[in-house]
């Protein structure tokens, strides 16, 4: 479904509007006019849009103006805009949408709303005093007198670190809404107030679909929501739906909860000591089996070698899930008979973490057939500050196409789907799937970065790879063509891979070269890019939180290699669960799932060399099946229209060519 009519938005984008007027730096470009003219009638038309906006098309102001003229022009309306990052929030907030609205002279509220866990509860504070917590940790004290001093109780605000933050921040087992006695001053709520009287509402992924599910399961009952109504939403960074949506409207339980439970009820004099032994003995009865497996993935149906040992899981999962009910039920009892203070508090707040504890592992360890989700388990040994192995149960729905359809689009037809990467092998169709959008009329606006990749940029194939396997004569192989594009740009260079194994190889190949070595995992990200644009010719190594969000412009970064085609794994459950979902329904389980997420991915890899009209580089993608394979057509054709060669010599040519 496309649009002919010329809107109001586009106009002001043009070259005679204001923008190009008021707007230090601002470029007009006709892909961003297109972009906000299909959103705009998607607003007025009343239905979604699904919008890719390439790099440097401008696409946050694109779905801003129209969103805020059509709020100006529908009285009574309000919106949302959804992001997947916290700092892509404080940039609408802080700097975007007042940009926006003082050249339009547009007077809109606005305020953004983040998940409870962000602000400091009283409650808890109280239950921590009470604990002692003082005593145990210094900083106790300094947050005591930030709490006193703060006006948003906001995380980001604390100007120093508190690692208990957990313990002190609001929650939803705790949380006794209207019943508690710090009701008028409780941050959460006051930011929710502030929310509420604003029309538009800038909040991330996670907390809207949370907030979308507990609609759901509250059938809209009032007061049951986090995010006031809303006539209209936009998601940015849409790529991210369909993974946060897929994990918040699932279960996932934890053998860390047990524990963590118990341990604040053992504070409780009034617990029945009985009782809190045999759910200690119970859990780990439950999680030990699958615990000394060590690392380890699978469907629940496939955990167990006899029948005789699923049964038992099964019948101490179902003792367990009573246990702690019961738990939940004794606990609201002490409540009642607690006076109003800490301990009433910490027993109400404890009576519904047992209960929901029970609830939530009778459904994620659930080991019967479902037709709208698999259950599945994993098992991880200790990293890092880990002291235990983690068992986890999880019940992920097959496709969340449906639950979008009831939950959201019954709501509102006006969602707006943003993102720079976001089409698959030149379509929709794989999005409109995955996000229920098959039965409804969509705007579908495809806008190409407005780039010269045909000048600035090279993409480099090795056809003479054979194709990627797991020995160690092949890696050596993919290293050495890698050492040369990095000796031909010196350095500047990012390296993308598609496993952890690959990058330690990698970096035992780069160690010692002359050229400064980053490697993910040795600082926290932000240091490193941090490092990064500041050391010359520097090499940085990392897996797939790199492959996006990453912004480094200018001659910092000149190369960015990708060791293979980054299909999923194939024997996860969750992709086993969806591609066995697809063949049973006659369907392709490759070009249907498997090819448009790597397609997907390899757009996103790729779009971290080019980020200003100015920049120059190349992009290497080490694997031959992208000119073997016939699919390779087809993933090549989703990329940016770079030149395309097979040879070193001709990539040192371009560098040389394109020195600065």
């Amino acid at each position: 479904m496309g649009t002919s009519r010329k809107s109001k938005a586009a106009g002001l984008l043009a070259a005679s509007g204001p923008f190009a007027k008021q707007f230090s730096g601002f470029v007009p470009r006709e892909q961003q006019q297109t972009l906000a003219d299909a959103i705009s009638h998607a607003l007025s038309d009343s239905v979604p849009c699904l919008a890719e906006a390439g790099t440097g098309v401008g696409k946050t102001l694109a779905y801003l103006v129209p969103l805020l003229l059509w709020l100006s022009k529908n009285d009574g309306t309000t919106a949302v805009i959804s992001t997947h990052t916290i700092a892509l929030q404080t940039q609408l907030v802080e700097k975007d949408i007042p940009a926006v609205l003082a050249v339009l002279g547009l007077d809109i509220t606005y305020a953004v709303l983040k998940g409870r866990q962000n602000y400091l509860c009283h409650q808890e504070m109280d239950v921590a005093a009470a604990d002692l917590l003082a005593e145990i940790d210094p900083g106790f004290v300094k947050l005591q007198q930030w709490t006193k001093e703060t006006k948003t109780g906001d995380v980001a605000d604390l100007p120093f670190v508190f690692g208990n933050w957990h313990d002190v921040s609001s929650h939803p087992d705790s949380c006794r809404g209207k019943d508690c006695r710090y009701i008028s001053k409780c941050f959460f709520y006051k930011a929710r107030e502030e929310a509420a009287g604003s029309r538009l509402l800038v909040v991330n992924h996670a907390l809207f679909f949370t907030d979308l599910k507990l609609r759901q399961l509250s059938a809209n009952a009032p007061g049951m929501s986090l995010i006031p109504d809303y006539d209209a939403v936009v998601f940015d960074e849409a790529h991210h739906v369909d993974e946060t949506a897929t994990r918040n409207f699932g279960v996932e339980w934890t053998s860390g909860r047990v524990p963590r439970l118990l341990s604040r009820c053992k504070r409780i004099s009034a617990t029945n000591p009985a009782l809190l032994m045999e759910i200690e003995q119970l859990h780990q009865h439950l999680v030990t089996p699958l615990a000394v497996q060590g690392n380890r993935e699978g469907f629940l149906s496939e955990a167990w070698d006899t029948d005789e040992a699923s049964t038992t899981f099964a019948t101490t999962r179902n003792t367990l899930v009573k246990n702690l009910e019961r738990l939940g039920k004794d606990l609201d009892a002490i409540a009642e008979a607690s006076l109003a203070g800490p301990d009433q508090d910490r027993a109400y707040g404890l009576s519904k973490m047992a209960t929901r504890a029970a609830r939530e592992l009778e459904q994620a360890a659930s080991d019967a057939p479902k037709t709208f989700a698999f259950n599945w388990f994993t098992v991880k040994e200790p990293r890092g500050i880990a002291t235990s192995i983690a068992v986890t149960f999880t019940e992920t729905p097959h496709f969340i196409s449906d639950a979008m359809e009831t939950a959201l689009l019954a709501r509102t037809k006006r969602l707006i789907f943003v993102s720079a990467t976001l089409a698959t092998l030149g379509r929709f169709d794989d999005v409109r799937f995955r996000l229920g959008l098959n039965r409804s009329s969509v705007i579908e606006c495809r806008q190409g970065s407005p780039f010269d990749f045909a000048a600035n940029s090279l993409l480099y194939i090795p056809k003479h790879l054979p194709a990627p396997d797991a020995s160690n004569e092949y890696a050596s192989r993919m290293l050495d063509i890698m050492e040369d594009l990095v000796h031909a740009s010196n350095g500047r260079a990012f390296l993308l891979f598609t496993s952890h194994r690959m990058l330690q190889q990698a970096r035992d190949r780069f160690a010692g070269t002359r050229w400064p070595l980053l490697v993910q995992g040795d600082k926290p990200s932000g240091r490193l890019l941090a490092d990064f644009r500041v050391t010359q010719n520097a090499v940085l190594l990392g897996t797939y939180s790199f492959w996006e969000g990453v912004d480094i412009a200018g001659d910092a970064l000149s190369l960015v290699v990708i060791d293979k085609l980054p299909f999923a794994i194939p024997d996860t459950p969750p992709q086993r669960a969806r591609e066995q979902r697809i063949k049973d329904a006659g369907g392709d389980a490759f070009l249907e799932w498997s090819l448009p997420s790597a397609s997907l991915r390899l757009k996103q890899g790729f779009g971290r060399l080019l980020r200003t009209v100015t920049d120059t580089g190349v992009v290497g993608i080490l694997d031959s099946r992208l000119v073997t394979k016939r699919y390779g057509r087809m993933l090549l054709n989703d990329l940016p229209p770079a030149p395309i060669t097979h040879h070193i010599p001709d990539v040192e040519s371009f560098f040389g060519a394109n020195k600065r």
